[in-house]
């Protein structure tokens, strides 16, 4: 039956001629090394015109390198009784085996048919944008880190978890690396109820029935909740709100790259926004935050004023260096889409309506 149905498959993609494969690399549980196997096509049945997007295969990879992995994937298409001189398009991940200019899959291919155009994953894009911002100073890697100590702390025990539910309408989430998106949900929920997590840690790093590691931990994550932490709370709050929406809108089944490079271009300018005038709301709101919640409003109580004044700038050049990365990335991991969405744009619903019939 599998066989049939992906013969059935290959047919309907023969027969519109024209195809875009997707690959991507992924150990299975068994850590063998394979690729998934998609082509994209379209598909026409009684005047009823479709775009389609079927799994063929998942093929055992040995390769590590550009020119290996392309040659399997030639090879592959070849079994399947698909010429490599009808692909259209090429759409693979960021990582320099698939993407990279010279020794990537997608050069190697281009090599054989420059008819294939290369299109990197949007979705993986903007989460490597994500990582690398997040990556800038010690300061960010930091703030960061405290958020998953905080999963981590009232997560390890049942009767912390408990405490904490019954404060919060939703529960604390942890966030991982390689899925920026977690990073967004961790964020939000801190910052929609760092009130009652802070007044849970007070009442655990006070309480005399609990045992030494309950009340350390709890202390010691106290005093990690400072203005900074506060501060870029809320910044990270308003960034990863505005990349999250673009980022699922990407992966709608029914995207277009006109409207989606709009849209990138729409969170260009909302980052430029913030850049310029998110930081002193944000600040601002941090002081308001720590003044409810006892806690020092400036960024160091021990100093002297000039000294304090000079912390803050170092801060905010720390917040700027993390918004200019993800503007930096923005442009250029973009750029290809940018052209592409340019070359076809005559193709767009708007420009064939109003462009002159002669043009």
């Amino acid at each position: 039956m599998g066989q049939q149905v992906k013969q059935e498959i290959l047919n309907r993609i023969n027969k519109s001629k024209y195809f875009s494969i997707l690959f991507d690399c992924t150990p299975d549980v068994s850590h063998q090394e394979q690729l998934t196997e998609i082509i994209r096509y379209v598909h026409i049945v009684n005047g009823e015109v479709s775009i389609e997007e079927s799994f063929i295969d998942f093929i055992i990879s040995h390769e590590k390198t550009g020119s290996g992995l392309a040659d399997e994937i030639s090879s592959k298409l070849k079994e399947d009784g698909l010429n490599i001189m009808d692909c259209r398009g090429q759409g693979f991940d960021n990582g320099a085996n698939m993407a990279g200019v010279h020794n990537g899959v997608q050069a190697h291919i281009i090599s054989k048919n420059d008819l294939a155009m290369f299109v990197p994953c949007a979705a993986h894009s903007l989460n490597l944008i994500g990582v690398h911002a997040a990556q800038t100073s010690p300061t960010i890697i930091t703030f960061f880190g405290v958020i998953q100590k905080l999963f981590t702390y009232f997560s390890g025990s049942t009767s912390r978890w408990e405490k904490i539910k019954n404060v919060l309408k939703i529960t604390l989430k942890s966030h991982c690396e390689t899925r920026w998106s977690t990073k967004k949900q961790a964020v939000s929920v801190l910052k929609n109820n760092i009130k009652g997590v802070y007044e849970v840690l007070e009442k655990l790093s006070e309480d005399s029935k609990l045992n030494n590691d309950t009340k350390i931990g709890a202390k010691h994550l106290l005093y990690q909740v400072n203005l900074k932490f506060l501060c870029l709370l809320n910044l990270w709050y308003i960034v990863l709100n505005q990349i999250d929406y673009v980022n699922i809108a990407l992966q709608t089944k029914n995207q277009t790259i006109d409207v989606a490079v709009k849209m990138l271009n729409g969170l260009i300018k909302s980052i430029q926004e913030i850049r310029e005038n998110g930081f002193k709301k944000c600040l601002s709101e941090a002081k308001d935050m720590a003044k409810s919640l006892n806690i020092t409003s400036e960024f160091t109580n021990k100093r002297t004023s000039v000294e304090s004044k000079d912390t803050e700038n170092k801060f905010r050049a720390q917040c700027y260096e993390a918004l200019d990365s993800i503007l930096s990335s923005l442009c250029w991991r973009f750029e290809k889409m940018s052209q592409i969405a340019s070359d076809f744009n005559f193709l767009s619903g708007n420009l064939l309506s109003t462009m002159e019939s002669e043009k």
